[in-house]
């Protein structure tokens, strides 16, 4: 898993360099813990760790913890014995594009679950996804070219 984060650290800091605007959603394997966001229900994992320290180091902004968001669990799953809900996916975003931010969604009613249908041996078969889909927008405005 550190090769994920050092990864996503890469791509941040070619981002910064290149002096370009960045937004990631990503599904992290995170849980932030109660003390980072005090929506989650599950005590800080590793990966929430190597997450927040990211978010501080490179001054980024996790949408989901934001009051324009509305919902929060992304990932339900039901098993068994019980149904396990969970906040592991995120969308973050540097300073620039925390201004151009409006508001974000969680689909936490499962109202549009991505699923897949198949055939197996004749048989249809339907698979829903155990994670939330995740909806941001932005109010962004770009120059039009100018013609050479």
């Amino acid at each position: 898993m550190i090769k994920f984060w050092l990864e996503i650290e890469h791509q941040v800091e070619e981002a910064k360099t290149a002096n370009c605007k960045l937004l990631f959603q990503c599904d992290a394997n995170a849980k932030l813990g109660a003390s980072i966001f005090e929506k989650d229900p599950h005590e800080q994992s590793e990966n929430g760790i190597l997450l927040h320290e990211l978010v501080i180091r490179h001054k980024l902004s996790i949408l989901n913890m934001s009051n324009k968001c509305n919902g929060y669990i992304t990932r339900h799953r039901d098993t068994i014995n019980s149904i396990e809900q969970s906040i592991l996916d995120y969308i973050i975003v540097c300073e620039d594009m925390k201004l151009n931010f409006e508001s974000m969604h969680i689909d936490d009613n499962r109202i549009h679950v991505l699923t897949k249908y198949s055939t197996k041996k004749g048989f249809k078969t339907k698979r829903e996804s155990d994670h939330n889909l995740l909806y941001a927008q932005f109010n962004i405005w770009c120059p039009k070219p100018k013609s050479v």
